[in-house]
């Protein structure tokens, strides 16, 4: 049993801890907006033990008042502390729900969030280590509500309304941005003339090189080019839109499909006028992205057939099939769009090859090695490239070196994107590789048509 004089500091301290909790559940309560009944019932059992020790002057029933006021006062602490996290937990993740749209986490940075998320692992690491330590749970959290990381969480609770306001004004901002940029997309679709003074789409190409060793180095032919859409915006004469910018807002509306044509036929056409007036090297094609549910669609692949063939061009466009399924928009229905893509890939002219984009990346439909009778090759992600002359080398390179010896085994070209450094080209070279795309000097950015004519083409006139 304790002295007289330790029972006497332990219930000092623990109105001093009363007091405390009594200015913190104040402050809490305008955090929190509402009462937590868990905390009132250990109010009403701290209360019921201070009671117990001041009446009595027998110092074992004083000691064991004492020890259940301790208890019930850390339980209120913990409770607080407990419900402080769950309301970060609970808001950010319906806030991360509700507003997919909004600048969700620069908004949450701007109320210290980073810092928050380390002031809570620390407030969780309180509540479990307390559980254990029942003894000393109380003087703990009476500790850690007097520290820099209990304020952090106190204020970012305190600012979650405002966070909330800030995440609805984002999102109608947003909205009505959208609104604008899917006018901004139509009328760049009714734009059928070119005319400068609208917003107009705009056909880029990416030329594609064949590389072979020679005694004075290395030495690159093309071999052909990828399609790619920009935007343009009038104005100044150079602000265009990458896809990333308007393709996500372009495939939750319904004018998705008219942009995926709208490639398809300028593609087209571009091959169309190539053709008559460049001697195209041997095998030249002009590839464009499809994605898997694109190609399952009723009309997409007889367009293509049709006008591929009336333009003599049909062994010269080739399709490259997005291997990320996350990109169609029914995830739920993919076994059934994978079996309309194999059935409808047969349909395609006997002249236009496939390649499977992104190989690897994405959730890769093998069949199509076996079953596609137009394939002609596979394209590795440049996030395997990148890898390529880094600490992480060697396991990269065995995976690539998987990918071609299935391309091989298959009959297929393997072609590498995102070629940026001699190392990656050595490598490639190495690992059986010698198609590439890049930014590396000896290959090239995407540009526009006229200038893909007269920087990879001037030789080729006719």
């Amino acid at each position: 049993m304790k002295s007289a004089n330790e029972i006497k500091e332990r219930f000092d301290r623990l109105l001093e801890g009363f007091n405390n909790l009594e200015g913190l559940f104040k402050t809490c309560q305008i955090a929190l907006r509402n009462f937590r009944t868990s905390i009132l019932n250990e109010y009403h059992y701290f209360a019921r033990a201070l009671v117990d020790c001041c009446k009595s002057e027998v110092d074992a029933v004083r000691e064991e008042a004492i020890a259940r006021a301790e208890v019930a006062l850390s339980c209120a602490y913990n409770d607080i502390v407990d419900y402080l996290v769950d309301n970060v937990r609970y808001f950010v993740q319906n806030a991360r729900k509700e507003f997919w749209d909004a600048r969700i986490n620069d908004i949450l940075n701007t109320y210290g969030y980073e810092d928050v998320c380390k002031a809570t692992k620390e407030a969780e690491k309180l509540i479990a280590q307390s559980r254990k330590e029942r003894e000393t749970r109380f003087q703990k959290y009476v500790e850690f509500t007097s520290t820099d990381n209990f304020k952090k969480l106190v204020d970012f609770v305190q600012s979650l309304p405002a966070i909330e306001y800030a995440c609805q004004l984002d999102n109608l901002s947003r909205n009505e941005n959208n609104s604008k940029n899917l006018s901004l997309l139509r009328r760049a679709l009714g734009n059928t003339t070119g005319d400068t003074s609208l917003p107009r789409f705009m056909l880029f190409l990416q030329p594609k090189f064949f590389c072979e060793r020679t005694r004075s180095g290395n030495a690159f032919h093309l071999v052909g080019a990828e399609a790619l859409i920009r935007l343009r915006i009038p104005g100044n004469g150079i602000d265009f839109l990458k896809p990333d910018d308007f393709l996500p807002l372009a495939r939750a509306s319904d004018i998705s499909r008219d942009i995926d044509n709208w490639v398809r036929d300028s593609a087209i056409m571009t091959a169309c006028d190539l053709k008559k007036n460049y001697r195209l090297p041997d095998g030249f094609d002009l590839s464009i992205n499809v994605d898997p549910e694109q190609i399952a669609s009723d009309d997409f692949v007889n367009c293509f057939s049709k006008h591929s063939r009336q333009n003599n061009v049909d062994g010269n466009v080739s399709i490259e099939l997005i291997e990320d399924w996350s990109r169609g928009s029914n995830i739920s229905n993919i076994d059934n769009i994978s079996r309309n893509v194999n059935d409808r890939l047969g349909d395609l002219p006997e002249k236009t090859k496939v390649f499977i984009d992104d190989f690897g990346t994405g959730t890769t439909k093998f069949e199509y090695l076996a079953h596609i009778e137009h394939l002609a090759g596979i394209k590795i992600d440049r996030s395997f490239v990148e890898k390529l002359g880094t600490n992480k080398q060697a396991k990269y390179a065995s995976l690539i070196q998987g990918i071609v010896r299935l391309a091989n085994t298959c009959n297929l070209n393997v072609i590498a994107e995102g070629v940026e450094h001699d190392v990656q080209i050595n490598a490639l070279l190495d690992l059986g590789v010698n198609q590439f795309q890049g930014f590396h000097k000896e290959l090239g950015v995407p540009v526009s048509v006229d200038t893909f004519k007269t920087k990879h083409l001037e030789n080729y006139r006719l």
